[in-house]
């Protein structure tokens, strides 16, 4: 995966707990396992694929498969590297909260409608979030952020066919 594909992964997976404090005023449980596999994705960007400048291109860990006992990650670096690793992923993690915060407070009034919608029909379709996206951002004059699904599709299906071939 590129590394934007992964730092929007890792949106996506602090939505949830972002959309709890903007909309309920209150956070709960229920992203625990979403915040760790946030901190999972941003510790192996810099420690297994050399995406940050923390490290470099040094790799920190290396995945070991053993049979029975499932698979192991081998450290190899200092108290002072796991330190500046600590550093780097809470504040990434920060950033990424903040970023989506403000994507959920400037997007509210497209979210609110997409409830309303849920309200009256009880489900909401791609389409129509789409739709409302779209409406929404043409309405406050906001550049788009959907990414047309045609191409999307077919850039999933090239990744399919290139899968296959390999």
């Amino acid at each position: 995966m590129q590394k934007h594909e992964l730092i929007a992964k890792v949106d996506v997976l602090l939505g949830g707990r972002a959309a709890e404090q903007v909309f309920i005023k209150e956070i709960s449980t229920g992203a625990s396992n979403d915040l760790e596999r946030a901190t999972d994705i941003i510790k192996a960007m810099v420690s297994m694929y050399g995406m940050t400048d923390v490290a470099g291109l040094m790799v920190l860990e290396k995945q070991r498969n053993v049979f029975l006992n499932g698979g192991q990650t081998l450290k190899d670096y200092s108290d002072d590297m796991a330190q500046k690793l600590d550093e780097f992923v809470k504040s990434f993690l920060n950033e990424r909260y903040e970023a989506v915060l403000a994507t959920l407070e400037l997007y509210r009034g497209a979210i609110e409608k997409m409830v309303e919608s849920l309200y009256e029909e009880e489900t909401i379709e791609g389409d129509k979030v789409r739709a409302i996206i779209k409406e929404f951002e043409e309405a406050n004059g906001l550049p788009t952020r959907l990414v047309d699904v045609e191409d999307e599709n077919s850039d999933i299906k090239k990744a399919k066919e290139n899968q296959v071939d390999e």
